[in-house]
């Protein structure tokens, strides 16, 4: 069983305010990091995609924070930006984090189901984690989502496995721009790889766990659990995103859901094209029929 223990800061009070709050959970043998913006009575929780810290969230959440109605709460899993592994192994389970995303949520939304939105490797573990907790989460949206590994991603994998396990980092950064973020702007290439140059061993320990389990993609019964999602749901893929395989057909068996594949985006949607984040919004809104991208709805095919 996991305990929750609220630790002071002096930015946070309970009541949201609209500006950023911080704060920390102690969740079992981890503390967990996490930011809030906004103040309203419908509670988003981001999961965030590999190797990103909250702070990826931050241009998406002050969009929210601006509109009003949300309180938009992001935080780092172990093996992410700020979080800390306090014992134990220096890595953590799918089922660890699960329990994770579920001490958040009881946090701060325990007495109705919250919305969630995740990107790339985090749509995996929010996928699990909906079709776990189906009555817990009311609106999802999924990111740049792949049902399963194509080519690209499996040789990106294992060639990065390599060069972690040889300490090159930043050949390793590398690998990753040159397959998923082409798209990006070179500043913010630049970001990514003084990142990885940055990332503490537990990271790297966390980015090779999660190459495993890319690898033995079937073991995590991903299809099973979108089909017991019962949250409305949205996938937002980019048309040129290199490894977005099986993304349409994963929306035809989730019972509530829609695919939406913007031509132009990559892997980086919002990071590429800023206006994106108006569908995310006008989503949870319930209005997002209205929002220019929502013309690139596809019928969701059955394989």
């Amino acid at each position: 069983m996991y305990y929750i223990i609220l630790l002071a800061t002096k930015s946070f009070t309970f009541k949201m305010t609209s500006r950023l709050n911080r704060g920390e959970l102690n969740i079992g043998r981890f503390t967990i990091p996490y930011c809030i913006f906004g103040n309203g009575a419908k509670v988003i929780i981001a999961i965030n995609g590999a190797q990103q810290s909250c702070v990826s969230w931050f241009p998406v959440a002050k969009y929210f924070a601006l509109n009003g109605g949300f309180s938009f709460v992001c935080f780092d899993l172990p093996g992410q930006g700020r979080a800390k592994i306090n014992n134990g192994l220096k890595e953590t389970t799918i089922d660890e984090q699960i329990n994770i995303i579920n001490a958040v949520s009881e946090r701060f939304s325990p007495d109705m189901p919250f919305y969630m939105i995740s990107a790339s490797w985090g749509t995996v573990i929010a996928a699990i984690y909906a079709g776990r907790f189906p009555g817990k989460v009311a609106k999802k949206i999924l990111l740049s989502f792949a049902l399963k590994p194509n080519k690209l991603l499996m040789e990106t994998v294992i060639k990065g496995r390599e060069l972690e396990e040889a300490g090159q980092t930043r050949e390793l950064a590398e690998l990753f721009i040159d397959a998923f973020g082409l798209k990006l702007a070179d500043a913010k290439k630049n970001s990514m790889i003084d990142q990885f140059l940055s990332l503490p061993e537990e990271h790297f320990k966390q980015l090779h766990n999660q190459s495993i389990y890319i690898e033995n993609y079937e073991c995590l019964n991903l299809e099973t659990h979108l089909r017991n999602i019962r949250a409305e749901t949205i996938t937002i893929n980019g048309e040129d995103d290199p490894i977005s395989e099986g993304a349409e057909y994963a929306c035809s068996i989730i019972p509530f859901a829609e695919y939406i594949s913007i031509p132009g985006a990559g892997h980086f949607l919002h990071y590429e094209n800023p206006e994106i984040i108006s569908l995310y919004f006008d989503f949870f809104s319930e209005k997002y029929k209205e929002n220019k991208f929502y013309r690139y709805k596809r019928n969701s095919i059955a394989a």
